[in-house]
């Protein structure tokens, strides 16, 4: 991640990155079609691989090529889930992977096909993910990157979203699902449900930076305590720490469990994690009514486009037909 999609990167094994205008040059040589499906942070910065070079100016590559991501170019994504339980993992790629066989994430098999053509294309897949997924993830994908860039090449009309438009089929699965769970029957409310969970996690990162420093408070004087017992416990590379550590264990384990100090240091972290847990909870509320929020946006742009018309019109059709495996 960075200031701008340019700054996205792929880092390799043996220390080596690949940025977005390395991967686009690479498909430049090769002349062919290609599909990018990225899961990982900051991942829709590759969405630039759309342009020559990766760079806008240049206009669109020929073939086209386009590809769905787990998040934008300026956000993190849920990744590995550290969670060893399975079942309670979250993530846009355990829900996408699932969709492209047409089944939820626990194997059922679900209506997946918007198009009708009998197989689930990875727009479809991505379109799947972004309702199902409980995860900080806020998916977006090439053609939503041609939008954004035809605002800038092109002066659009100011037009409601058209939510009967064939390509805009995902947008309105997304708007009538998320909508309708999170009581959003329109743009205005989908904004105003951004807006209030901003403002809850705000708060909630506020909460978290001052229990941090009182974790901080809380270490100091247990660290003073701890090393009045035995003073090169904070020297991992002693060679006395080991039978130090043997020798003062009860001492320090009654400092820890039973002193002032110690359970001001306990309290203060048990209360760090219920903190770390409730910013991320806030953190997948935002990033679930974002997904309904983008949905409109990409409607009403996508809308405006088609009523201007013309080869930019044209450009954004051929990605949604790339993305969805046309």
């Amino acid at each position: 991640g960075g200031e701008a999609p340019i700054d996205s990167v792929f880092h390799l094994w043996g220390g080596e990155v690949l940025g977005v205008t390395d991967l686009a040059s690479e498909l430049d040589a090769l002349g062919r079609p290609a599909r990018l499906v990225v899961t990982s942070c900051f991942g829709g910065g590759f969405a630039d691989t759309i342009f020559v070079a990766g760079e806008s100016e240049r206009g669109l590559a020929e073939p086209h090529r386009c590809g769905v991501f787990a998040t934008s170019y300026d956000r993190e994504a849920s990744g590995c889930d550290p969670d060893p339980t399975r079942a309670r993992q979250e993530s846009y790629a355990i829900h996408f992977w699932h969709a492209l066989r047409g089944e939820d994430r626990e194997g059922h098999p679900v209506d997946l096909d918007l198009d009708g053509d009998g197989t689930v294309g990875l727009l479809e897949a991505h379109t799947h993910a972004r309702v199902a997924s409980r995860s900080l993830d806020v998916p977006t994908t090439t053609s939503e990157r041609w939008l954004a860039h035809a605002v800038e090449i092109v002066d659009l009309p100011e037009v409601e979203p058209d939510l009967t438009l064939p390509e805009l089929a995902p947008e309105r699965r997304v708007i009538e699902a998320l909508g309708a769970a999170l009581d959003a029957r329109n743009e205005e409310e989908a904004r105003r449900r951004v807006d209030r969970a901003e403002h809850v996690l705000e708060n909630e990162e506020v909460a978290l930076a001052e229990i941090e420093a009182r974790v901080d408070l809380a270490f100091y004087p247990l660290r003073i305590a701890l090393l009045e017992i035995l003073p090169i416990a904070d020297d991992p590379w002693h060679p006395d720490l080991d039978a130090g550590l043997v020798r003062e264990g009860p001492r320090l384990r009654a400092l820890l469990d039973r002193s002032e100090e110690g359970r001001a240091y306990t309290d203060a972290v048990a209360a760090l994690g219920d903190a770390h847990a409730r910013v991320d909870d806030a953190r997948v509320e935002a990033a679930v009514r974002w997904r309904l929020l983008q949905a409109w946006d990409t409607a009403r742009l996508a809308s405006a486009l088609h009523a201007h018309g013309g080869p930019t019109w044209d450009d954004f059709v051929a990605l949604r037909r790339c993305e969805n495996g046309r």
